[in-house]
């Protein structure tokens, strides 16, 4: 989040604010990024505001208690707090098994936190309970910014948007005119069947959502997504669409389209409406099954072993001797894919690993197993091949739960953009690499980048000259794009016959760090030379948890 004012005169920026402090944080560390002559002079954040008293909670109940999707809704409620107690005693049950913290990654980042840093960085920031009163508007007026951003407020009133010299723009995760007002992303869109979901930057008027359009993008909505996913890919791609706005104003072409007259403005809803419309579009939508790789009655005897486990996780505690598990999976997509792990259940992975195992960086895991000391449960997330689809499932998951990854791609197939072999033999059309701009965009954003040969090879062979341009000549291609070296390289497919000893003395000569798939967990400290272990990232939670403690493999 470190800002650096250079010779060019720089574009200021005001934030106003009622985010959670991670995803604000992940905002403004983006802007530093992309907008290299942009300057965040301030956030003005809103805190949470008061919840209804009791009183005005049960005189609201008594008016509704006859609306049949009420008391739905209501009943719902109650069975949700019931599951949530149950998943909390899983979570102990879990945590003492795995002898870890209740936080493996750390304590969520709280506002103070995030102000402190803030300020740490010549940003300031102010927090109040009322973002209209004259001292938020003081604050705002001393900073003499250029734009001013919201980021996830309440509708704001024109004594504040209007203060900065080019007044506010506004992110709404829907298409205008057609969707103005209240509503989650993908909820009106998900209802009326729509095939794609809009993202909207306008300028901030005092009609809601009624200002000229600056910037706008979409995605299609898959067969697989969900509410959930389609706010995770919204969240994203609003931002990219935010970036964009914010670019073009500082170089002095925001500009703006007046939206038409017609349109619905969507306000008023009450909770129990929005719940009835998001049953009815999980009723509807075709659901993501993830295959499990073996039947239940064989998974779950294998939970039998738990007791045992937490002595086993003892001692690995008391001699700082856990292994790290990397994971490797290909691509996070919402379309039927034989390679493919929906966006939605890869979030409900990711959510379940940060509670229960610290999740590393691969240079990260690297380092602390050549020490040869892993004090907790660990595991790195890793992907192959380099589909495009990962540019917005797999990263709005990632910057969503702000989780290190890694990225081995086929640099060949990302120069060219055919279509991998593996995907012609299963007749899965219409699954493209990445372009090398959206592989900058992750290293940037500090993915870390491998090698995976140039064509996905299979380096099972023995001919040198060959084994020579797949395994050397994908590094060179990767300094040539990214203009660094890269360190990591992994064995396409990976199995011990798709690794030659000629293959493996190339790669190992040519990188610190090499790679299989064949499956096992790693202790430190590294020898030499040594191929590093991966294991497939099963689809099933259930598989994941077991294989992350070795019962799924005895």
């Amino acid at each position: 989040m470190e800002r650096v004012r250079g010779t060019v005169q720089p574009f200021r920026i005001v934030i106003f604010s009622s985010m959670w402090a991670s995803p604000l944080r992940q905002f403004i560390w983006r802007l530093a990024i992309a907008l290299p002559h942009g300057v965040v002079e301030g956030v003005l954040y809103e805190s949470e505001r008061p919840p209804l008293s009791r009183k005005a909670r049960l005189t609201r109940a008594a008016k509704l208690i006859w609306d049949p999707n009420f008391l739905h809704y209501s009943a719902d409620k109650l069975v949700g707090q019931f599951q949530d107690k149950l998943k909390y005693l899983l979570d102990r049950l879990l945590w003492t098994a795995h002898v870890a913290p209740e936080n493996p990654n750390g304590p969520s980042l709280s506002i103070i936190q995030l102000k402190e840093a803030c300020r740490a960085n010549r940003i300031a920031f102010e927090i109040t309970d009322d973002i209209h009163n004259e001292a938020s508007l003081e604050f705002v007026r001393r900073l003499q910014s250029d734009l001013g951003v919201i980021y996830g407020t309440r509708i704001l009133k024109p004594q504040l948007f209007s203060i900065p010299r080019l007044g506010s723009i506004n992110i709404h995760k829907h298409k205008v005119p057609e969707y103005r007002g209240s509503g989650a992303a993908g909820l009106w869109e998900l209802r009326d069947g729509k095939a794609e979901q809009g993202i909207t930057v306008h300028r901030v008027v005092k009609e809601v959502d009624a200002g000229d359009i600056v910037a706008e993008r979409s995605f299609p909505i898959e067969s697989y997504d969900t509410l959930t996913s389609v706010g995770l890919k919204a969240d994203l791609v609003a931002v990219d669409c935010l970036i964009d706005a914010i670019s073009n104003a500082s170089q002095g072409t925001l500009g703006g389209t007046p939206q038409t007259s017609h349109g619905t403005v969507y306000k008023g809803f009450k909770p129990h409406q929005v719940w009835a419309i998001e049953r009815r579009i999980r009723k509807n939508r075709k659901a993501f099954k993830p295959l499990r790789g073996r039947p239940l009655y064989k998974l779950l005897p294998r939970a039998l072993a738990y007791p045992a486990l937490h002595f086993r996780n003892r001692n690995r505690f008391r001699t700082k001797s856990f292994p790290i598990v990397i994971l490797y999976h290909h691509i996070i997509t919402d379309r039927p894919m034989h390679l493919g792990l929906s966006t939605d259940q890869f979030f409900k992975h990711v959510q379940f690993l940060r509670r229960h195992y610290r999740i590393l960086s691969l240079p990260e895991a690297m380092e602390i197993l050549q020490k040869g000391e892993v004090s907790q449960p660990t595991v790195v997330l890793t992907f192959d091949d380099g589909y495009e689809d990962n540019f917005l499932s797999l990263r709005a998951v990632a910057e969503a739960e702000n989780v290190p990854i890694a990225l081995f791609v086929s640099t060949e197939h990302i120069d060219k953009g055919g279509a991998f072999q593996h995907d012609l033999d299963q007749s899965a059309l219409g699954f493209r690499p990445m372009t090398w701009d959206q592989v900058r965009y992750f290293d940037r954003n500090g993915v870390t980048i491998g090698s995976h040969t140039r064509t996905h090879f299979d380096c099972g062979s023995t001919v040198e000259a060959t084994l020579t341009n797949e395994i050397v000549g994908s590094l060179q291609d990767l300094r040539r794009e990214l203009g660094h070296d890269v360190l990591y390289f992994s064995f396409p497919t990976g199995q011990p016959h798709n690794m030659s000893k000629e293959a493996q003395r190339i790669a190992t000569q040519t990188y610190p760090y090499v790679f299989s798939a064949c499956g096992g967990v790693n202790q430190g400290p590294l020898p030499p030379h040594m191929i590093i272990k991966r294991c497939s990232h099963p689809a099933s939670l259930l598989e994941l948890e077991l294989l992350l403690q070795g019962v799924l493999e005895f």
